[in-house]
């Protein structure tokens, strides 16, 4: 319970510098929770990779495969 308290009540400050991006692109029910709502706190650029899961699919070892290949 309080971790939701604190999301709803904390302000994010914008981050000075460029975001690299993992997107769970699997179609899902809502439509808000994209990488563009990140752009109001991100200065720089956003370097978007798009993975076809969810979110919780993310740590799977063929998407951790894609993202530890992209961070070397």
């Amino acid at each position: 319970p309080n971790h939701a308290r604190m999301m709803r009540e904390h302000r994010h400050r914008r981050f000075d510098g460029d975001v690299l991006f993992f997107t769970a692109a699997a179609p899902r029910a809502e439509d808000w929770l994209t990488r563009e709502a990140w752009r109001p706190h991100v200065a720089g650029t956003i370097d978007n990779h798009d993975l076809d899961c969810t979110h919780p699919q993310l740590l799977r070892e063929a998407h951790l495969d894609t993202i530890t290949s992209v961070l070397s």
